[in-house]
């Protein structure tokens, strides 16, 4: 012994078998020859502290889920794995898509190879949105479930079929919260968290309300993010399609222009010249729609050429004649 003072953090089991953290510290006595002859230790109970520290953690990472990424997978495996290992050793994430299915669409474990387990669990049997338990019930009435001790007895109720039952003894939980997604008063999801040392209570569940909150509205944020993208991938379709549209019928039109010319229209010429003209302004507009979707894309490519202003400016003139007369205006131009 260095006859030094010295404290350590340490977890203590109580009588009900839960553990608690404390602040151990130990000072050695001396006598008036400076020789040690016993040592006073005290221990301060700093669960509550501890905790309460490591919640507001786990709360700030989860409202902070789509700051790095408003990928909607990766937003939604990051508010799993915010309570994970913190506040509980399993973290599941399930939500109701449009055609009333239910499907589990994240998971954090503290041990990755059950994850794997757990995404099995799911897929070998789906969830039927009618049970009158569990998630199903939670996204119905929009309320929290507590199961305070997971034991064999509660796999047997929940299993629908043996093998079902082998799957979840594999998985093993001691205590269980599940609380509904809700944002705006519409329940879209629930979210489960599970120990596998300790028995949850109505503080925990408390807990998990105000966390499953702030994870609501980081997952529809992110759900909105994904359909505003959708969206605008739609737009950017829509106008290369309309584009390459409006370049299939203007390209016969033009060829029958030239071949009128050919064959000689020359009463004609100027009004062949200016349709010809108004064919070719119809072809740079859906190019230029292209080149917007392009843009969009990434894809764009600049080609530069030369070009002659007045023949520019005379097809600016061209196309704003029709206004230029209806408003008895006079324009003059020189170049």
């Amino acid at each position: 012994a260095t006859g030094q003072p010295f404290e350590r953090t340490l977890p203590l089991r109580g009588k009900d078998g839960n553990y608690r953290w404390f602040l151990t510290r130990i000072v050695p006595i001396h006598n008036e020859a400076g020789a040690l002859v016993r040592w006073v230790g005290i221990s301060t109970d700093i669960d509550d502290l501890r905790r309460e520290r490591e919640m507001r953690e786990i709360l700030d990472r989860t409202s902070t889920s789509a700051v790095s990424t408003p990928d909607y997978a990766d937003t939604l495996d990051r508010v799993a794995r915010a309570a994970v290992p913190k506040f509980a050793a399993m973290c599941t994430v399930y939500v109701k898509h449009d055609s009333g299915r239910i499907e589990q669409e994240a998971v954090a474990h503290v041990d990755d190879e059950t994850v794997a387990l757990i995404r099995g669990l799911h897929q070998a049997t789906p969830l039927e949105p009618s049970l009158p338990y569990g998630y199903p019930e939670v996204i119905r009435s929009g309320r929290s479930q507590l199961i305070v001790k997971v034991d064999d007895g509660f796999y047997q109720s929940a299993a629908r079929s043996e093998a079902h039952l082998d799957l979840m003894r594999r998985v093993p939980v001691r205590s269980m919260v599940i609380v509904p997604l809700t944002v705006s008063g519409r329940t879209f999801g629930a979210m489960a968290f599970a120990t596998t040392d300790h028995e949850y209570d109505t503080r925990d569940v408390a807990f998990a309300e105000e966390l499953g909150r702030r994870a609501a509205l980081v997952i529809e944020s992110a759900r909105l993010y994904r359909e505003a993208n959708r969206a605008n991938q739609a737009k950017d379709d829509f106008l290369a399609l309309l584009g390459h549209e409006l370049r299939n019928p203007l390209a016969p039109i033009v060829t029958g222009i030239k071949l009128m010319r050919i064959r000689g229209a020359g009463a004609n010429a100027r009004e062949l010249g200016a349709m010809e003209r108004q064919a070719q302004h119809l072809i740079r507009l859906g190019d230029d729609l292209m080149d917007v979707a392009r843009i969009a894309n990434g894809k764009v490519a600049l080609v530069r050429e030369h070009v002659e202003v007045a023949a520019v400016l005379a097809d600016a003139i061209e196309t704003a004649s029709p206004s230029i007369e209806h408003g008895k205006h006079t324009l003059d131009l020189d170049v």
